[in-house]
């Protein structure tokens, strides 16, 4: 159905600034603002309702905010009210021009994006409670290794020195965050083994060579489990490894390289699958080995086999069927 309220929200902890847009946007009274809580929630919802506004006629914008957004996003979803969740940059870098910050004028700002791109909204969906539980032990299982880093870097500065009592409280410190990520690595495996359609993707993206534990629930996570992204460039340019040209033209010719926004630590943990997809993917090793002695950098050779592996983890999942190399026969 065709939208025809476009509502702003901008979040915080405790309260949601609600504006409603017209081309008069900061008429009062098309401004809310109540509690980031569940009975703010159903005042925010009678608010549309008094105003004559049809539900399915509703669409909301929201910044992402992490945790702060989560209960709203739900119970518009729950409400049969569409959303979309879009990066505060992207909304900053929308408004040209803009002078002064306010939590109404952040609200009004938002509506007015939502309403200039009607055309083109994609609605968000939330994420499954099996996603939800495998995002919280995501995070704890990044806080454990950055415990664990700390510990390893102290030892191995303080290697040549006599053991004393420092040493053995970062050996501690190192082993028992060891213990940790192994049992939240249980966890997650027990959380997806309880979706059937979580397992099966997770089956299938572990049979990519140099695939492993990290990078398939990164994927599953960050791509509601593949609904979120349209496809595998869509994905490679949110984590940062989709190439763009940078010309405008005869007096700018630049190389064509990646963009600098995007999600770092995603990037990053696919290079450790890139390194051991050249190391065991014949491939793969073959294509790393020809664009070097073509004289290619080693860091655009290697987000080129990023972009490869993103490639190949949407195919199998597309396609509902493991990986095969090139030259093997499926099982």
């Amino acid at each position: 159905m065709e939208k025809q309220w476009f509502v702003g929200i901008d979040i915080s902890k405790k309260t949601l600034d609600c504006r409603i847009y017209f081309s008069d946007n900061f008429r009062p009274e098309n401004y809310l603002q109540v509690t980031n809580c569940k009975s703010g929630f159903k005042t925010l919802l009678k608010w549309f309702k008094t105003r004559k506004m049809q539900l399915s006629e509703i669409a909301v914008c929201m910044e992402h905010t992490g945790s702060y957004g989560l209960d709203i996003s739900l119970f518009l979803e729950e409400s049969g009210v569409d959303y979309l969740m879009v990066p505060g940059l992207q909304i900053k870098r929308s408004l040209g021009l803009a002078r002064g910050k306010s939590d109404k004028v952040d609200a009004a700002r938002i509506a007015r994006y939502c309403y200039q791109r009607r055309d083109e909204l994609v609605y968000s969906k939330s994420k499954s409670e099996a996603l939800l539980c495998i995002q919280s032990l995501v995070a704890e299982r990044r806080h454990q290794v950055k415990r664990q880093v700390q510990a390893k870097t102290y030892l191995t500065e303080h290697k040549g020195q006599a053991d004393n009592r420092s040493k053995l409280r970062y050996k501690q410190e190192q082993e028992q965050a060891g213990r940790f990520i192994r049992e939240i690595e249980s966890e997650i495996l027990e959380v997806i083994a309880s979706d059937s359609d979580l397992q099966k993707n997770y089956d299938l993206l572990v049979s990519i060579t140099g695939i492993a534990f990290v990078n398939a629930v990164n994927i599953i996570l960050y791509t509601n489990n593949f609904t979120g992204f349209a496809n595998a460039r869509a994905y490679a340019c949110y984590i940062g490894v989709a190439p763009f040209a940078y010309q405008s033209g005869t007096s700018i010719s630049k190389r064509t390289r990646v963009s600098k926004l995007a999600n770092r630590r995603l990037k990053a943990d696919l290079s450790q699958a890139a390194v051991s997809a050249i190391g065991h993917d014949p491939e793969l090793r073959n294509y790393y080995r020809r664009k070097i002695a073509q004289g290619k950098d080693y860091g655009k050779v290697l987000n080129a086999v990023k972009f490869k592996l993103v490639e190949r983890m949407f195919a199998v999942v597309n396609r509902g069927s493991r990986y095969v190399k090139l030259g093997s026969y499926a099982a």
